[in-house]
């Protein structure tokens, strides 16, 4: 039960933030695209350092998958805020 109130909650705070890129991007918005962005791969990052922090309990075959599909949207995430910025500057 523990385990599915944390997937909801995870999944709930990561449909907010998506939410809020789309609202901006299609509103043409790219400061405020950026923002929810860099805010979404913040929250990607700290579940890297959480699963880290956890990693000795975590069950060996999903603690990769947890890991890498966290740094990987940390990394995607932090490459499109830096990206619309970069727009934006140039628009």
């Amino acid at each position: 039960l523990a385990a599915r109130v944390l997937g909801r909650a995870l999944g709930g705070r990561d449909l907010g933030l998506g939410l809020g890129a789309l609202v901006t991007l299609a509103q043409a918005d790219a400061e405020s695209s950026s923002v929810w962005v860099a805010a979404g791969a913040l929250c990607d990052a700290l579940d890297v350092a959480t699963t880290l922090a956890a990693w000795r309990e975590l069950p060996r075959v999903t603690r990769w998958f947890v890991l890498s599909s966290a740094a990987g949207a940390s990394l995607a995430g932090a490459a499109g805020a830096v990206a619309l910025r970069a727009t934006r500057a140039a628009g």
